[in-house]
């Protein structure tokens, strides 16, 4: 049942049971949670093409820089801070990831789904260990920390 499966289904391949199955449902919460952040990440990527020095651009194709060459020397060093800000909210976000496994498959088959977040949820609320709980502030800690290192790995790339 679904759109994929219909499409899989008339590809003449077996259906599948995406979110039941152990083996795919980590694949699908996956997929979901690439095409559901792949907007933001366009977004951010555009922005940061357009901030590009067209002066050097176009002096780079005068000087007889090819294609590739312009990508690699002048394009992919201008994008270095685009590509550090999506890598570190790409990275914060999916220390929050909850709502889509939980939602999906509320661990998933064999507990093979479940997030930091939902653990936390669970062992906190549902379980009421507020000991183990308390475990969640290493998230918190690192979600200061990764910053701090995309910053440093920023400053190192650009100098």
């Amino acid at each position: 049942m679904g759109l994929i499966n219909h499409l899989v289904h008339a590809l003449g391949l077996p259906t599948q049971d995406w979110l039941g199955d152990p083996d795919l449902a980590l694949f699908s919460i996956a997929a979901l949670s690439i095409w559901q952040g792949v907007g933001f990440q366009m977004m951010i990527f555009l922005a940061g093409l357009q901030n590009l020095s067209r002066a050097q651009l176009e002096a780079a194709r005068m000087d007889g820089a090819g294609a590739l060459q312009r990508l690699w020397h002048v394009i992919l060093p201008g994008m270095i801070p685009s590509v550090v800000f999506v890598m570190l909210t790409t990275t914060l976000l999916s220390f929050r990831l909850f709502v889509q496994p939980y939602l999906m498959t509320r661990g998933g088959p064999e507990n093979r789904t479940v997030s930091i977040v939902q653990m936390i949820y669970e062992t906190t609320f549902l379980n009421r260990d507020l000991g183990l709980a308390g475990a969640g502030t290493i998230l918190f800690l690192l979600s200061l920390l990764i910053p701090l290192l995309f910053l440093h790995l920023l400053r190192r790339v650009a100098a």
